[in-house]
């Protein structure tokens, strides 16, 4: 078997692959991103200890994400079929699915760290919709929702 050879960041770059390897947001978290051209890839999440507060509410017309925990747990906020607005708690090692055209947002405990996979067909340039109506409703809520987590 002949040996592996590893990619440089060019080698990547020419292959439709870009890396941000830090990059804080502005609720404290730290995203550490490998993405294509197309719109798919990954990104590691680590929340900041001590308070954290939600992401930005949005949806997305063409990409899937999978969000998977790896350490302490996460809500996550939707809106479903029916339009309610339903807030699930994930713990280490569980997983959400969410498909194109649903609204939501994340809140993760103090020192979690996830995973997400962004995914889909002819993903194109921008496709990060806001959501101001979940927005409102997760920040007025937040608090409450705060007591859930560590």
């Amino acid at each position: 078997m002949a040996d592996k050879k590893i990619l440089t960041l060019k080698e990547a770059e020419e292959c439709g692959m870009t890396s941000i390897l830090d990059e804080m947001m502005p609720n404290g978290e730290k995203r550490f991103r490998r993405m294509n051209n197309e719109g798919s890839g990954y990104i590691r999440t680590e929340a900041p200890e001590g308070e954290t507060k939600w992401q930005n509410a949005h949806y997305h017309e063409h990409t899937y994400e999978l969000y998977v925990v790896q350490k302490g747990m996460i809500l996550i906020a939707y809106i479903d079929e029916r339009n309610y607005a339903v807030i699930s708690l994930l713990q280490k090692n569980e997983s959400f699915l969410i498909e194109p055209g649903f609204h939501h947002n994340v809140l993760m405990a103090p020192g979690s760290v996830i995973h997400t996979l962004k995914y889909g067909d002819a993903i194109p340039p921008n496709d990060w919709h806001a959501s101001s109506w979940l927005d409102s409703v997760c920040k007025a809520v937040g608090k409450c929702f705060g007591l859930l987590l560590p």
